[in-house]
């Protein structure tokens, strides 16, 4: 199989490869912001039910990013293989990696539910009610864990081999699927938060099982296998494990960081927790393209690598960090612009909610001004992590992402303490914990950059 990454214009490759990873980013992003917005219409206590999604948000993207982290992961070792064309090791590598942690992923979902009430507990939410709902809708949606990790992980493989089209058609038909789910069980069946819960599992169900046959009616050569085949090569298993690990720890840092802020949160009415789970979603629209960027990058990185072309790895990074920092700019003077109409949609024009509403929406405006001066952060240090990424270095991402988020929750529990508006305090300390993580990252990119180490230019 020929290697999509490897050859041609730089730029016009990893920007076609990179805006499929964007939109899909987009659309994943759109389950829970139709859940939100469905509720915030038609529900019989928008406020609180919006209100109960805000606390499990955090809890529940925890480990929605330790399955997708898992499988990026894994996923840079599979562009590795797929640049040196081995696909002899690519398959006894998905199978290793398939087999172990698919069955892991099975265990995680299974003790969530156990824990769940302990959980919500440890999570500061103190109206009874609020916690009923939290506790129902994660444990629906914990339901879907399993075909989200099926999902990502035959993602992740199709992206390592240059296609990242097709996961982002069949995330475009499941997204679609969620929303007439929504209003199936949330407007007709009048279900309320179960209804959300439940339409969300039938989607990520319906998005595993038609990427499955996708994959293996069109990459048989990688993703069909003979008896023979299926098996766990440790050798392989232990470097995709490496990647896999670093990924998810990456990534589970960064939710577990969110999640001990909304910890602060929570203490609040549910008015600032809705205000605050609002914002949250507006930003999450920001920082997944970035993110989208970098990960295109950083398989452009990893197949040029796998396949010895050096100096073309080199400059697909420039090119990358380039795409990220245009994003940056664009992004914060779109959301600078629309911040209050966005998140007028959010709630409906209710006459009995209108002035939480209005509450809910100057929560939201203070913490978006702030945010719209910091936007271009996360942009520049996702630009960073993916030559790490790339290279293989994931160690690295892990623990500035670690400083960050140290940074940030340190930052939330003093500031809370002093500002009088909580959400004011949320968003200086990410930008605290942003500069904390430039000034960690930024000297170890520029030492590996300039002495080429795990990159090694021109000696072919």
């Amino acid at each position: 199989m020929k290697s999509k990454m490897t050859e041609g214009k730089i730029f016009s490759k990893l920007l076609l490869f990179a805006l499929p990873l964007v939109i899909g980013s987009i659309f994943q992003l759109t389950y829970n912001l139709f859940d939100y917005i469905i509720l915030g219409w038609f529900s019989d206590n928008p406020i609180f039910s919006q209100a109960a999604i805000g606390v499990a948000g955090p809890i529940m993207n925890i480990f929605i990013s330790l399955f997708s982290g898992l499988c990026v992961g894994a996923g840079i070792h599979s562009s590795e293989l797929f640049g040196k064309k081995d696909i002899t090791s690519l398959k006894r590598q998905y199978t290793s990696f398939a087999i172990v942690f698919g069955l892991i992923s099975l265990l995680v979902s299974i003790l969530f539910v156990i824990f769940l009430n302990p959980i919500l507990t440890i999570s500061n939410v103190v109206d009874p009610l609020l916690k009923k709902e939290a506790y129902t809708y994660l444990a629906i949606v914990s339901i879907g864990f399993v075909f989200c990790f099926i999902y990502n992980l035959y993602a992740s493989t199709l992206r390592s081999m240059g296609d990242s089209i097709a996961s982002l058609l069949f995330l475009i038909i499941s997204c679609v699927l969620n929303i007439l789910f929504n209003i199936l069980f949330v407007v007709v069946f009048n279900l309320n938060v179960i209804g959300v819960a439940i339409a969300t599992t039938i989607s990520q169900l319906l998005s595993a099982v038609s990427i499955v046959i996708y994959g293996k009616t069109k990459y048989k050569e990688v993703l069909i296998f003979k008896k023979n085949e299926i098996v766990i090569d440790r050798k392989l298993l232990k470097i995709s494990t490496s990647y896999a690990i670093a990924s998810a720890l990456q990534q589970i840092v960064l939710y577990v960081g969110k999640y001990l802020v909304s910890i602060q949160i929570n203490k609040y009415d549910a008015v600032v927790i809705d205000a605050f789970s609002a914002s949250s979603k507006i930003d999450d629209f920001v920082f997944a393209p970035a993110q989208n960027f970098a990960h295109a990058t950083a398989i452009f990185i990893a197949q040029n690598k796998g396949a010895k072309q050096y100096d073309r790895a080199k400059k697909g990074y420039k090119v990358g960090f380039l795409l990220n920092l245009i994003y940056g700019v664009v992004i914060t003077t779109i959301i600078f612009v629309l911040k209050e109409p966005v998140l007028n949609l959010f709630i409906s024009n209710n006459p009995k909610i209108l002035e939480s509403k209005q509450l809910v929406i100057d929560g939201g405006l203070t913490y978006l001004s702030i945010m719209c001066m910091l936007y271009m952060l996360p942009c520049i240090t996702n630009s960073i992590q993916c030559y790490f990424r790339g290279v293989g270095k994931l160690n690295i991402v892990f623990y500035s992402t670690t400083v960050q988020i140290i940074a940030r929750v340190t930052f939330v529990y003093i500031l809370i303490g002093l500002l009088s508006k909580p959400l004011e305090a949320v968003a200086y300390a990410c930008g605290i914990g942003w500069l904390f993580m430039i000034a960690f990252e930024l000297p170890i990119l520029i030492y590996y950059y300039k002495t080429n180490k795990n990159l090694i230019i021109n000696k072919i």
